[in-house]
């Protein structure tokens, strides 16, 4: 047996199952903890992942309100706009009956004024046609 005892070799076989067992038991614990690890982050992954969703929906909720408001605040706008110019052209209008009005009235002033004067004319040819006519009337008195 090349010089190997049975009872030594039998030790050695002991001495390396021994070793074999602690490495394996080594091994055993590594492993565990890895799995024990491996479920710890599956479970935050899960945690983040159920984050994630819920904050995909939230976002996706915002995004549509946003989108939502923009839409709205477009139409406020373009009904801001047209009620802007709608006075704008009330306004431009509003002059224009303005000026058209004192046009008017100094058309009409000057009618009353021509026409006062055609009454005037007409008062002081009348009131010289009666001194005619008193005139001649006296006139005829005396030639009779």
């Amino acid at each position: 047996m090349n010089g190997v005892q049975p009872h030594e070799k039998h030790q050695k076989l002991l001495k390396d199952i021994r070793n074999l067992e602690f490495r394996l038991d080594k091994s055993n614990q590594r492993y565990n903890h890895t799995v024990a690890s491996n479920t710890k982050l599956r479970g935050e992954i899960d945690k983040l992942r159920r984050e994630r969703k819920i904050f995909q929906q939230v976002y996706t909720k915002l995004s549509d309100d946003l989108d939502t408001k923009k839409q709205e605040m477009n139409r406020i706008v373009k009904i801001a706009n047209n009620a802007n110019q709608d006075r704008e052209q009330a306004t431009n209008e509003l002059t224009d009956l303005i000026k058209q009005a004192e046009e008017e009235k100094l058309q009409f002033d000057q009618q009353i004024q021509l026409v006062n004067q055609k009454i005037e004319k007409e008062k002081q040819m009348k009131d010289f046609m009666r001194a005619k006519e008193v005139e001649q009337n006296e006139l005829e008195k005396l030639y009779r």
